[in-house]
């Protein structure tokens, strides 16, 4: 049997998550290379579209499954933008050279999950959407600013359009709870996504792996709290487990039909009545920061999935 070669693109090839997947793609048979998208780069366009990275020249058609690891665009600081746009110029070295990286994963059809189809799953209000439209529970939402925020509730969650945030890399930005009436006063410019609370029992991170799904059940230190954010609570402090969730599995099944997507970890909520309730979709995974009892199986299903793709297994 002939090798097989995988390609890693990502903005972020320094991260736990890239690093592991690494790793993992170096299955025996299987050539890895890595183009790092916020480095210096050379794009040459003619018969075919190479890219030129520390030396070496790369065929996006030469690959037989591409893998697209993104970061977030604030990190992309260039200074082209700042040298001749100084009042404006990270954001519009941002802007720049994300039109770059549009135009080289457009360009590499053999990627896992399609460019478009990452961009949409990433969209939070794409996401409610379509999970409505195949009949997946989603808590109550107002999408908008603050004056949209549900004034019946008790309680309410807040939480950030885009994923979390990092403030001078030190600040979190993450999903919070309060009383909507201390909302008011507030900025109302900042747009946000408004959620009833739900009565939480414990989550589940659902991975699929093109059409196979791995559950994790999440659950909160013994007595404390429940918390709208499992990341409040240390890594170390959260419980977790591998089961079997028939109605994760089967809601993970039609968001891939839906969202046209081969990868991806869905976050469920389970309340006390055992409702399972979608609250997010991340197209790229991210399931690095599970337990290592939890990690390793999941990453035995992501390598099982690259040896099915490439037909070594």
């Amino acid at each position: 049997m002939s090798t097989s070669r995988v390609l890693l693109l990502s903005t972020s090839p320094g991260g736990e998550n890239y690093a592991r997947m690494s790793v993992l793609c170096a299955l025996p048979g299987i050539e890895v290379d890595s183009i790092a998208l916020n480095e210096k780069i050379a794009v040459q366009i003619g018969d075919v579209t190479y890219v030129e990275q520390a030396g070496r020249k790369f065929s996006l058609d030469d690959y037989d499954l591409a893998i697209w690891w993104p970061a977030s665009f604030q990190y992309m600081r260039r200074r082209l933008g700042a040298f001749y746009f100084p009042d404006a110029g990270q954001e519009y070295g941002s802007r720049a050279w994300r039109v770059i990286e549009e135009g080289l994963l457009a360009t590499t059809g053999a990627l896992l999950n399609t460019y478009t189809s990452s961009i949409l799953a990433a969209n939070k209000v794409y996401v409610m959407h379509a999970a409505n439209k195949v009949g997946i529970p989603v808590p109550p939402s107002s999408i908008g600013n603050i004056a949209s925020a549900p004034s019946s509730a008790k309680r309410v969650v807040i939480k950030t359009l885009t994923d979390t945030m990092d403030i001078d890399d030190t600040q979190k930005i993450l999903t919070t709870e309060v009383d909507p009436g201390s909302l008011n006063g507030a900025i109302d410019g900042i747009p946000a996504i408004y959620q009833q609370r739900i009565d939480l029992d414990f989550e589940v991170r659902a991975c699929y792996f093109d059409g196979v799904t791995t559950s994790i059940e999440l659950r909160w230190p013994p007595g404390a709290e429940s918390q709208s954010d499992i990341r409040l609570f240390k890594p170390e402090d959260v419980r977790m487990a591998v089961v079997d969730h028939p109605e994760a599995e089967r809601y993970n099944a039609l968001l891939a039909k839906r969202l046209n997507l081969r990868m991806f970890c869905a976050d469920y909520l389970v309340d006390r009545a055992g409702k399972t309730w979608l609250t997010d979709v991340n197209p790229h995974g991210s399931w690095h920061w599970l337990a290592l009892s939890a990690r390793e199986v999941v990453d035995g299903q992501f390598g099982a999935m690259i040896k099915r793709i490439l037909g070594r297994g």
